[in-house]
């Protein structure tokens, strides 16, 4: 009979075949389950009508070994009283004015309609958060001697908004519901009825230009994090680099140049607007910035 050792209490023990094919199946039922969570808190904030219509950003994270958060009164007036005097990182104070409960779930909104930001915060630890798409008007098409003015993705703005929300993400996954491990991030941009956008940078110059080769009215970004990113610091600027790579490929675009996979902010290659902005969050959260060309 074949066996296969593994540790238990500081001791050596066996599992047979039998045994490894139900803790695989069981692995793989549990990963599947944490993907419909991911599935079903995507299309809830997706269809919130507390948001404004028009072109939005959306992220969802889901821990992929679910926390506990209780869903009561003295959490919820606990969960509204931290949100209202919250200063959140890159956003800064009054992000959140109204506050509710959902099926299983806190819900903060900045008012109680057409907001600009709604935000969603299960029990076990998954978010979900969606805010107005930032975009932009930008130069493009093939003629150079009459560029095309466009509406197009602006790109500092969606990896700003990506740091932001990411970390905050995290942070009740880890600090409310206590998840650890890791989570599985989506990234979703979509510009809704409008014509399809590419992505545009105002790097070195004061004039937006689109850089992506492909328009897309809706793009997804799917990416595995440390949940350890709720703390900041490179871990949660490698995660949101791999999300945002994910996210800009299906626009023909390799990654966001604005941050490195090791988890650094590359300075030359933001717009001239966002440096010092970004450079203040990298000094508060522990980040390197590169400076060089």
């Amino acid at each position: 009979t074949l066996s296969f050792p593994y540790r238990n209490d500081n001791h050596t023990a066996y599992m047979n075949v039998a045994q490894v094919k139900r803790a695989i199946a069981a692995s793989a039922s549990l990963a599947a389950g944490r993907h419909d969570v991911l599935e079903a808190a995507h299309a809830a904030i997706s269809t919130d009508g507390r948001a404004r219509p028009g072109p939005k950003l959306l992220l969802t994270l889901t821990p992929d070994l679910p926390g506990a958060f209780p869903i009561e009164a003295a959490s919820f007036h606990a969960f509204r009283r931290e949100l209202s005097a919250s200063d959140l990182p890159i956003y800064g104070r009054d992000v959140f004015g109204s506050f509710g409960v959902g099926p299983r779930r806190f819900i903060a909104s900045t008012g109680e309609s057409r907001c600009r930001h709604v935000a969603h915060f299960h029990g076990d630890g998954t978010a979900a958060w969606v805010t107005e798409g930032p975009l932009v008007g930008a130069f493009g098409g093939t003629d150079e001697a009459l560029p095309e003015l466009v509406r197009s993705w602006h790109s500092d703005l969606v990896v700003m908004n990506v740091l932001a929300i990411l970390h905050y993400l995290a942070g009740h996954s880890t600090k409310r519901a206590a998840a650890a491990g890791t989570a599985t991030a989506r990234l979703t941009l979509a510009v809704g009825n409008q014509p399809a956008c590419g992505i545009a940078s105002d790097r070195g110059s004061s004039a937006h230009i689109v850089f992506s080769s492909v328009d897309q009215q809706f793009a997804v970004g799917t990416a595995g994090l440390l949940l350890g990113a709720a703390d900041g610091g490179s871990l949660l600027v490698q995660a949101a680099a791999a999300l945002l790579a994910d996210c800009y490929q299906r626009f023909g675009v390799v990654e966001a140049e604005q941050l490195t996979h090791d988890g650094q902010i590359n300075l030359p290659a933001w717009g001239p607007r966002y440096r010092q902005k970004i450079t203040e969050w990298a000094s508060t959260t522990g980040v390197e910035v590169l400076t060089g060309g």
